[in-house]
């Protein structure tokens, strides 16, 4: 006969028995390989699945240009909650581009640009060209701990000229520009009035130590004969001609040369334009010779290249029978090289930034002619030289 105490043992060692049976069961595995795969699955498409839908109104994707409107952001946020407009969210905008442009609609809320020159990560000077009626907003560039303010929505159309520059330099590969909007609808105003805070932009990497790129606009100084070569076959524009008038803007902070060219080499856009000539067939009368230079003034040059004797150039040295074809252009020089008049013939060469015609290299034609020969004869010419 069995002890009682000894049949219990028995009993709960089946039990034990049958408990583990269930647990290596198929049908119980299943349940808790379902359970997991259900806990593991939720957060996993949460990730990938609602990004999908959120990010296009919270960041704008890598590109060159951005085009918004500061009323769709408006609007999503009113349906959740009722805020005053000072308290609007800031829109990310990431652009990985040299160049391009801003527009933003109906300026509300802020909005903070990201500029990077690709993926390189390289540091850039970066520059943006305010549109003739950007309003709407204050535009500033983040530093170190601080924004330094660029332009003021109230300021003046006499302190924000057409075509200022406004340049900056990066900071660990890239540069924030942070826009605020000038809160319209406050103090009466129309809060559906049309602005637009729109700019251009252009980024240019900065020299290192071993690099012997020129770049006119981070210093002063005459192209090298092989820089000049180099400009010739990768410039947006190249023409010969003669200096008309120099004038020194200081709100644009840069000097601006009044070309006429007699040739036109090459031009990517329209820097040259053809000279009207129906004042030829009016009776002469007594003016001032389009040639005449409006303003001189008689200040040191840094770009030897352009140095020359001032005087007043009417046109004697040029030659009446390339007039038909003579073109007209204005080109761009940082005012702190104090470019001055230069006699004689120039081959200008230089490229569109900003949609201005900036100035790069300008060798007399002589020196331009004996390059070009000599190029052609030891073969070192990277494309088809002209003068």
């Amino acid at each position: 006969m069995l002890n009682p105490v000894t049949l219990l043992d028995r009993r709960r060692t089946n039990a034990d028995d049958e408990q583990r049976e269930k647990r290596s069961s198929p049908r119980f595995s299943r349940r808790i390989s379902v359970k997991s795969l259900r806990v593991f699955w939720v957060p996993l498409i949460a990730c990938f699945i609602l990004p999908l839908f959120m990010c296009p109104s919270q960041a704008a994707a890598d590109g060159c240009d951005w085009i918004g409107s500061g009323l769709e952001s408006q609007s999503s946020e009113d349906q959740t909650q009722q805020q005053p407009q000072s308290h609007r969210g800031v829109k990310p905008v990431y652009l990985r581009c040299s160049q391009g442009s801003v527009s933003w609609l109906y300026p509300r809320g802020a909005l903070r640009v990201v500029l990077r020159y690709g993926t390189a990560g390289k540091e850039f000077q970066g520059c943006l060209k305010l549109s003739a009626d950007f309003g709407g907003a204050n535009i500033y560039v983040e530093q170190h701990r601080t924004l330094k303010l660029l332009h003021s929505a109230s300021s003046s159309a006499i302190l924000r000229p057409d075509g200022k520059r406004h340049c900056f330099d990066s900071h660990q590969g890239q540069v924030a520009l942070f826009l605020e909007s000038d809160s319209p609808g406050v103090g009466g105003s129309d809060p559906l009035r049309r602005e637009t805070a729109a700019f251009d932009y252009d980024l240019q990497l900065i020299e290192e130590e071993n690099d012997q790129s020129h770049d006119p606009w981070q210093e002063c100084r005459p192209c090298s004969v092989k820089e000049s070569l180099e400009m010739f076959c990768s410039s947006d524009f190249v023409a010969r001609g003669f200096i008309s008038s120099v004038y020194n803007d200081a709100q644009l902070e840069r000097t601006l040369l009044k070309v006429r060219a007699t040739r036109v080499i090459r031009q990517a856009s329209s820097v040259f334009q053809p000279v009207n000539r129906r004042s030829a067939s009016l009776p002469k009368r007594k003016r001032r010779s389009p040639l005449t230079p409006k303003r001189l003034i008689p200040i040191p040059s840094k770009w030897k290249g352009m140095d020359g004797v001032e005087e007043d150039l009417t046109g004697s040295e040029m030659d009446n029978s390339l007039l038909d074809d003579e073109h007209t252009g204005t080109l761009h020089v940082p005012l702190t090289c104090q470019v001055k008049h230069g006699s004689g013939e120039f081959v200008f060469m230089g490229r569109k930034r900003l949609g201005d015609a900036v100035l790069w290299c300008a060798p007399r034609l002589e020196e331009w002619q004996q390059w070009v020969h000599q190029a052609q004869t030891d073969g070192s010419a990277q494309c088809r030289l002209e003068a």
